[in-house]
């Protein structure tokens, strides 16, 4: 499932084993998608319900298909959360001592677990809107550890004198995340597990570069990455997505937002006259500008704690 801020997306999954390279595959079934309305201002409460709405929709659709193929029911859910379902931070989480130490699990647990507190304690509710809510942790995923400054992938039965651990953690609004969880374990009537993932994280995973910016371009909200040194060093995001163009094209052009939308789209395909194209395309570079301008001073906010260098 793929929940985010223009939609709710799903897919049928089949797990294929390969059992002379024993590796694990899946195999698409089948995929749908449900867009949320258009909203001019947009209000919490009616994206919620209208979120609510497209994720029954879409778990029909998959049921639908799963019982036409002749398929089991699904005995595992994972949600994928893109903002505003989540707030994530890279947490970088240190044990020094001037005489040696030996490296153990519960060693880390323990300081990770720590911090977890502390971070969750002293982060803000995301919506500050719904009463009597908390934060829930979603992720905790170390990355990488370093002893005496230096990274290894086996830090446990070692002994150091500094320890490091980047930690990637991503939490949730506990209400929302049960309501999720109630409406899947409702619509499926049989026991699954359900697990939730943040966006960043799953695109981390899919890039191997030492160092590269990757941009999600979500219908409200747009959220960029930083992968630096093989961690997902930083995120940050921006109240600018698809729809910002819209808005901002149906304000200039001093018309509706369909009209804006069918005016782009006209621009797209190049079915307009010249003239009319050539004034659409001034207008969509001043609206170009606005975007590059907080993307700009987004990323910027790396160079805060992150040394980057330049061309990247």
């Amino acid at each position: 499932m793929d929940i985010g801020d223009s939609g709710v997306g799903g897919a049928l999954l089949v797990p294929k084993v390969d059992k002379k390279s024993v590796t694990s595959t899946s195999v698409i079934k089948f995929s749908t998608h449900q867009e949320l309305p258009w909203q001019d201002e947009v209000n919490l409460k009616r994206f919620l319900n209208d979120t609510a709405s497209a994720l029954k929709q879409v778990i029909s659709d998959l049921l639908k298909a799963s019982t036409s193929q002749g398929l089991a029911r699904p005995r595992e859910v994972l949600c994928f959360l893109s903002a505003p379902f989540y707030a994530s931070q890279s947490r970088v989480v240190k044990h020094i001592s001037p005489d040696q130490f030996l490296v153990s699990a519960e060693m880390v647990d323990g300081l990770i677990k720590n911090d977890l507190e502390t971070f969750a304690k002293n982060y803000p509710n995301l919506h500050s809107s719904i009463v009597n809510d908390h934060q829930r942790v979603i992720e905790s995923k170390i990355m990488q550890f370093k002893l005496n400054r230096y990274p290894t992938h086996k830090p446990y039965g070692k002994e150091a004198r500094e320890l490091e651990i980047h930690n990637y953690v991503s939490i949730g609004s506990e209400k929302i995340l049960s309501r999720l969880e109630e409406i899947i374990t409702s619509s499926f009537h049989n026991q699954l597990r359900i697990q939730f993932n943040s966006l960043p994280f799953a695109l981390f995973q899919r890039f191997h570069e030492p160092l590269a910016l990757v941009v999600h371009l979500g219908a409200e909200v747009t959220e960029v990455l930083l992968i630096h040194n093989g961690v997902l060093a930083d995120t940050v995001s921006f109240p600018a997505g698809r729809n910002f163009l819209i808005r901002r094209l149906g304000e200039l052009l001093e018309t509706s937002t369909v009209e804006a939308t069918s005016a782009l789209k006209l621009y797209t395909n190049e079915s307009q006259h010249p003239a009319a194209n050539e004034k659409l395309r001034s207008t969509l570079e001043g609206i170009k500008i606005d975007w590059l301008k907080q993307f700009s001073e987004a990323v910027t906010t790396f160079l805060d704690h992150h040394l980057i260098p330049n061309g990247v």
